[in-house]
Order: C-alpha cells, then structure tokens, then sequence
C-alpha cells in the first residue's frame, strides 16, 4: 500500500472469526484459538502496520457488538471485548495526535455473520446493509 499509493484514508476493520455458538463449558479448543488468532491477534498485528498508513489524519473504524456476556457467545464475546479493548486504547491514545479511532455500533443487519448466530431468524425487521453503511460514515463523519 505505502510503495503503490503512500498513505490510507479509512481503514474499516471489519474481519472476524465466528466460533460456533455452545455453552460456556463446552468451548471447542481449536474454534476458541482461532477466534483469538482472528479478532484479537490480528487487530494487534494490524494497528502497528496501518497506523503509519493513516498517519495523523486518517481515520480507523472498528464495529462494536454487545454479545460479551451473553449465553453461548463465550468465544466469540469474549474475543469481540478484547478487540474493543485495542481500539478503545488506540483511540485513547491517538485522540490529540491521530488517526482518528472511531468505534461504531451497527444496528442488526441480514449479514453472513448474523446469519451463523441466528439462523431462521425473521430479516424482513434487520435494518438495510446499505442503509446503515451510509449512517454509520455518516456518524463517522465520512460521508
């Protein structure tokens, strides 16, 4: 990225390892490390590499969800927590200097994801993907 086009405006961190929903006690191993690999090893590999892209006037997005403490959202809450936990310190951090760290909670959307947590589910009441794109730059001052 630096050597084709030298800097980033937005960086939208949306990857995310979904573990398969089960009791707390029950937790498969080999699903709990990957969540960990993927929504918390990751987010910490990454921010050190895409800071300098975005400098000081670049801005980071990082999408909230509140399923940490809910039942059978053990791997996957607890490793979601964690990933806030860096980018609500990033933020803390960079607040005087940049990037701007912007850490948004979208509505309940038809998404793939959402899919694997609650399937069957009714979609017709999920709020439109496009839609709240739109709000969350919106509210992130981007649009």
């Amino acid at each position: 990225i630096f050597d084709r086009w030298g800097s980033i405006a937005v960086w939208a961190h949306t990857a995310i390892h979904a573990a398969p929903l089960n009791p707390t006690a029950h937790l498969n191993f080999k699903d709990f490390e990957r969540s960990v690999d993927t929504n918390v090893k990751a987010v910490g590999r990454l921010i050190p590499f895409v800071a300098p892209l975005l400098g000081d006037t670049g801005t980071a997005l990082f999408f909230d969800d509140n399923k940490a403490g809910e039942k059978f959202f053990g791997s996957y809450g607890a490793t979601k927590a964690a990933q806030m936990l860096l980018a609500k310190s990033w933020q803390a951090e960079t607040i005087n200097t940049g990037p701007k760290v912007q850490i948004l909670s979208p509505n309940p959307m038809p998404t793939a994801l959402r899919g694997r947590f609650f399937p069957g589910e009714d979609r017709a009441p999920l709020h439109d993907v496009n839609e709240e794109a739109k709000r969350l730059l919106g509210d992130a001052g981007l649009l």
